[in-house]
């Protein structure tokens, strides 16, 4: 077979190393040789690759080398974002210091641009986001923010005020060519029973004689559930 007696010796061994050349075919006859460049690896010049035959089996010996030149030109490749497991946030809680809001690290590797752009403030067309239950997470007010702090990606991420449930995020990185990369991931708030509020309509301060009745009437609210009774008690004094 052409694999068992054609041997090569690459001149630019990082960039196409000799284990990299293949040959199909069989001989005597037609040999086809296959070349595949090493990973996010590119030459600015040519260089040399000589070929030859070598036939231990007869007395036949060594072929006349043969050389050419290789060129292998750069190709852009998509940013990649390492997988994020599932998040897990209560609601109207925080793990970052301030309310409905998280940070997560986010790691972005990208052969042409490194460091990945990270920063929604002056680079926002880099790094986007889109969530499944807007109402969750918004899609249109910024509710997902990318930020470099200490040299680390972060996503903070703003959740709606008493939403609760589980939402899919997609983020995508975009390089300066267009290309892009994304992963999907699972956010779950989980609902958290909310107070009741007493809501008056006025805040001034009640007077009456003494000795005599009299009723302040204020209004109940509960953001989990309208069933409250009544919704507008009245309180009697004396």
């Amino acid at each position: 077979s052409c694999a068992a007696i054609m041997k090569v010796d690459s001149k630019n061994k990082t960039i196409l190393p000799d284990a990299n050349i293949t040959f199909t075919g069989t001989a005597p006859g037609n040999c086809q040789m296959k070349l595949k460049g090493a990973n996010n690896q590119n030459s600015a010049s040519a260089f040399e690759v000589d070929v030859w035959a070598e036939d231990t089996a007869t007395t036949a010996g060594v072929s006349t080398k043969k050389t050419f030149s290789v060129v292998v030109t750069p190709v852009n490749d998509a940013p990649v974002i390492s997988a994020i497991a599932k998040q897990t946030i209560a609601e109207d809680s925080s793990l970052s210091g301030a309310a409905n809001k998280f940070k997560i690290p986010v790691t972005i590797t990208d052969p042409e641009q490194n460091p990945f752009p990270c920063d929604s403030a002056n680079d926002p067309a880099s790094l986007t986001y889109i969530s499944s239950k807007p109402n969750i997470i918004s899609n249109d007010d910024g509710s997902v923010s990318f930020a470099t702090n200490g040299g680390v990606c972060e996503a903070t991420f703003t959740i709606q005020p008493n939403a609760f449930g589980t939402t899919s995020m997609i983020l995508v990185a975009k390089d300066n060519e267009g290309a892009e990369g994304l992963i999907n991931f699972a956010l779950e708030v989980t609902r958290v029973a909310d107070a009741p509020t007493i809501v008056r309509s006025t805040t001034s301060t009640e007077t009456t004689q003494e000795d005599t009745s009299f009723e302040v009437e204020f209004t109940l609210a509960d953001v989990d559930t309208t069933n409250l009774s009544p919704a507008n008690p009245i309180v009697t004094g004396k």
